[in-house]
């Protein structure tokens, strides 16, 4: 059974991610048949695929240059099933790229884009390109084995990533190594010296909790990259990639020393010593200006943001991002308008469900390409400051992640939600507060909508087209907005909702946005001196700054009790907010260039007409031929073990599959396990099966087990997003020596789990896992007749106890009423091997395996985790880094109708009916990123049974390694 199942965990693995692209049933799609690409979307999106499919073969013609192979054909799929803006690509089973179209916010890392599908397009088909090279022995090897023999996918995130961004730089007009927020980033860095102490073996992680969490590859790839390009070697691009396509994976010094007579180290420790100098000239030009004096704003999270002050003065809220990675509005009430805010005013905290991780978003080699914006974009006061506004990201079932608006009410001390499926965020109230006006967001546009609080309806005024954002629309009169409209530049623009007049403002400044409307004027965030400050304006004509950053300000407001602004500015640890006194600085501030300007050739990125080819109906079938096999292959004293695996999936996840196949020569049995999962209706449908041959515990018999299922599995939004309900049918058969028996017959389920980890967590520290599941096997032809119901509860406590440290108790138990033969029991395990699988194993750590067998019995897990260290520490750019290291105290219990193993008369016996037993333990583990990419937990722990009568001569032990 262990081998069957270790031989399927890669499969299991592709699998299940791509599971995760699974669309919304009732989408009409279609698919264009281009001369490099397969581009398959929403019938809907007819326009916006044009758009793609010109720019996609445009990426061809572009980066042919840089890269020696072209595959035959790349799979493209656009689909807007979220409100985060990302994308991926992979090569197994098949090229793929998936690209979620929602235009990044002003904010994100991306937001200042020039052609947003453009540098999209070529950002994903850099990746499959870099993927593509293959020679030699990986070429035969490839021919052997299929698509899953490909060793550039393992190479370092920070090559991947870094070439893809300068790319996307390097052959247009914007791109992030252009963008005032990258600069910003690395200015923040020189400005507190920490840029020394960055170690190239910290720049592939995307999961350190520390800023810049995912942004670290990007950042620092693209830096690398730009600096060994600028050597000027010839073909660098081509050759390295070259050289990868047909070496082992991981020994990635040889091919650069001998381009460039370097390691990538020594190249690391040499751009940082580049990019501190071009940094440090810049700070010192800025500075020719004195900034206004800043106080850092004491408050909670590892990154505060977005403050705004009520009209009153009385109240500050602010986004919190703490170090799980995830966004709450925090809510501050200060007790009279002469002191300023920080954290010990805090009265109120709304939470984010879902986190800024990289982990949703792509199989291998793991994470988006964004990385993922924010989940909350924005708040905004009601006039009478007892209301706010906010938007957020949230499931609203299996196929969508939505964004929309709430509103939380002092005086009920609850938020409630005004649109539900609108896709609307950064709303603003109107002076009379009937009235909001917010981004509606659609794939690749924005539009400009204008919500009616008390008709509870909304409507469109303004729809730009495709690639054109708008951002932080505000109400400056009842009858009057600004907004930004970006089109290769964020710019100003005032709106008549009477006349339907609008004119454009502040023309002489580029890339205005975050304007905002206090009692003191109007302020807004604008590059015009090459890095972002906050300027006022109290005629929409004319504005001056109020700071001088050395970084970048985002999002900002105004304190009338103190006369003070709250700045969001960036430092070396992210965004953070600060108070600044209104001071005079000169009208024009000491100017900068982009800080990579002379390294990136003028570019001409206009895109040739091209004319779209006729669709077609989508259809899954092609997709779903084996890609590539993996082998298995065990010795013992016993006999040999051959095996091999294979999935694959369409690209919509409609149809998904995993099939694994082995020879046991001891058993003399053809062993095979597979899973099918449909998800072309809304139900998920699936198939599963096994049948393999596996030992008795404590005896030397074998028994022959075979289990077919087959579920439907229906998400209930309702009530939750985090629902299932299910109903399927389940056959069953064990062969043992002297007796056979079979049983079948249906059974439905519910499921519930709404507890996630991320970040610095070692843990789920809250929600809860919830399984209740009844089969009913019927009498025929002889079978047996009973009834069995499975029941797993798992809870995670945190609360009142240190940081990231959590209390977990789970339960899992089965019942059977009826008597049943011993085949129907069920056994222990001493260790959970397999902790993900869809079902559950009854774990009885200290003991043996198969210690206890039973008709109906329950198992309890108690365990106090907590972190001992965070390392984030590697070994250069050898393919191991070590994350946190962690450990537990445990205690598991049973209590069971059935037998014991007596260790002492080698014999089953039976035991006091509910009774409980024990056993208890300590455990140690690290999680590690192994290969640049997978992510594995180290473990080892220390068990024992309490009871007397169970203990042995040696205290069990268990390490080993976990997906």
């Amino acid at each position: 059974m262990k081998k069957l199942f270790a031989l399927g965990l890669i499969s299991l693995f592709l699998t299940s991610n791509f599971a995760l692209a699974s669309v919304d049933p009732s989408i009409q799609w279609r698919k264009m048949r281009l001369q490099h690409f397969d581009l398959i979307y929403d019938a809907k999106h007819q326009e916006l695929a044009e758009i793609y499919a010109a720019r996609l073969e445009n990426s061809v013609a572009v980066l042919s240059q840089y890269f020696s192979l072209i595959p035959e054909k790349t799979v493209v799929v656009i689909n807007d099933q979220t409100d985060l803006t990302n994308g991926y690509a992979t090569p197994i089973p098949y090229e793929l790229i998936m690209l979620y179209p929602v235009l990044p916010g002003p904010a994100e890392t991306i937001g200042e884009y020039g052609d947003w599908e453009r540098e999209l397009a070529l950002h994903e088909y850099t990746h499959v390109l870099s993927f593509e090279s293959k020679r030699g022995v990986i070429k035969v090897l490839r021919y052997v084995f299929g698509s899953v023999i490909n060793p550039n996918i393992l190479l370092p995130r920070w090559f991947l990533e870094g070439i893809a961004v300068d790319l996307e730089t390097r052959t247009g007009e914007f791109g992030r190594s252009r963008s005032t927020y990258q600069d910003g980033v690395i200015r923040s860095y020189v400005t507190e010296n920490t840029l020394i102490s960055v170690n190239i073996d910290q720049i592939n992680e995307t999961s350190i909790h520390t800023w810049p969490q995912g942004m670290r590859p990007y950042l620092f790839g693209s830096l690398l990259w730009n600096h060994m390009l600028s050597k000027e070697k010839p073909n660098l691009i081509k050759d390295l990639h070259y050289s990868y396509g047909g070496r082992v994976p991981f020994f990635i010094n040889g091919p650069v020393n001998s381009l460039l007579g370097q390691d990538y180290s020594q190249l690391f420790e040499e751009m940082k010593t580049d990019i501190q100098a071009r940094a440090t000239v810049q700070i010192k030009t800025l500075q020719k200006v004195t900034p206004p004096q800043a106080v850092k704003v004491p408050l909670r999270g590892i990154e505060t943001f977005l403050p705004a002050i009520s009209p009153d003065g009385k109240k500050m809220i602010y986004i919190s991002k703490d170090d799980a990675n995830k966004r709450s509005v925090k809510v501050l009430e200060r007790p009279n308008l002469q002191t300023p805010f920080d954290k010990s005013f805090e009265s109120d905290t709304i939470r984010q469900k879902l986190n800024e991780g990289m982990q949703n978003s792509s199989p291998i080699p793991g994470g988006g390409d964004a990385p993922p914006g924010g989940t909350i974009q924005r708040l905004a006061w009601f006039p009478d400051s007892k209301k706010f506004v906010f938007d957020k990201l949230y499931e609203k079932n299996r196929f969508h992640e939505i964004s929309d608006l709430f509103i939380y009410d002092f005086e009920k001390e609850k938020s409630k939600q005004i649109t539900f499926g609108l896709r609307a965020r950064e709303a603003s109230v109107s002076p009379d507060g009937k009235k909001l006006i917010f981004v509606k967001l659609d794939a690749s546009r924005t539009s400009l909508a204008i919500y009616d609080l008390e008709k509870e309806s909304h409507e469109i005024i303004i729809d730009p087209g495709f690639s054109k954002r708008i951002s932080f629309p505000t109400f400056i009169s009842n009858d009057e907005i600004v907004y930004s409209l970006r089109n290769k530049n964020d710019q100003a623009w005032k709106y008549n909702l009477k006349t339907k007049n609008q004119e454009q403002l502040f023309t002489g400044y580029r890339d205005v946005k975050f304007m905002n409307q206090t009692s003191k004027g109007l302020i807004f965030v604008s590059n015009k001196n090459g890095v972002n400050n906050l300027y006022l304006s109290t005629d929409y004509k004319t504005a001056r700054p109020l700071t001088n950053s050395m970084t970048s300000v985002f999002a900002s407001s105004y304190d009338p009790g103190m006369n003070e602004f709250y700045v969001t500015d960036l430092n070396n640890q992210g965004q953070q907010i600060y108070r600044i006194k209104d001071s005079q600085l000169p009208a024009e501030l000491p100017s900068v260039q982009p800080l990579l300007a002379d390294r990136f050739p003028k570019a001409d990125p206009t895109v040739p007409e091209f004319k779209a080819p006729e669709s077609e109906p989508y259809s899954s079938l092609s997709y779903l031929i084996p890609r590539y096999w993996f082998p298995s292959f065990a010795a013992t004293e016993d006999g040999v073990y051959f095996g091999a695996s294979t999935s694959s999936q369409d690209p919509l996840g409609k149809h998904a599959y995993s099939v694994q196949l082995g020879y046991d020569s001891e058993a003399e049995k053809l062993n095979y396990s597979f899973i099918y999962s449909n998800s072309s209706f809304t139900p998920i449908l699936s198939l599963q099966g096994f049948d393999f041959k596996t030992s008795i515990p404590y005896t030397n018999s074998e028994y022959q087990n075979r289990q077919y299922e087959a579920q439907s599995v229906w998400q209930i939004p309702g009530i939750s997003s985090d629902l299932y309900a299910g109903l399927g049918w389940s056959w069953l058969s064990r062969d043992l020596p002297n007796s056979d028996t079979d049983s079948t017959g249906p059974y439905a389920l519910i499921t519930y789990n709404n507890a996630t980890q991320s970040g610095a967590q070692i843990s789920p520290e809250s929600g809860q896992s919830f399984m209740l599941k009844a089969t009913d096997y019927l009498d025929q032809d002889g079978r047996e007749d009973f009834q069995q119901y499975r029941f797993l509860l798992q809870k995670y406590f945190s609360k009142w106890l240190p940081s990231h440290h959590v209390l977990s108790v789970k339960v899992l138990a089965q019942h059977i009423e009826q008597n049943v033969s011993a085949p129907n029991y069920e056994s222990t395990l001493r260790y959970d091997l397999y902790p993900n699988m869809p079902n559950q194993f009854f774990i009885m750590r200290g003991f043996m395996d198969g210690q206890f067998l039973a008709k109906s019995l329950a198992t309890y897990a108690i365990e106090y985790r907590f972190p001992i260290s965070y390392p984030y520490k590697g070994f250069g750019t050898k393919p191991l880094f070590i994350k946190k290291i962690h450990g537990a105290i445990v205690a598991d219990g049973i209590q069971l109708d059935g037998l014991s193993y007596n260790l002492a008369t080698n014999a089953y016996e039976a035991v006091e009916k509910w009774r409980s037993l024990w056993s208890a333990g300590a455990e140690l583990k690290a999680d590690i990123t192994l290969g640049y990419a997978i992510p594995l937990t180290v473990y080892g722990g220390l068990y024992a049974p309490v009871q007397q009568e169970h203990k042995n001569d040696n205290v069990q032990y268990m390490i080993g390694i976990q997906l």
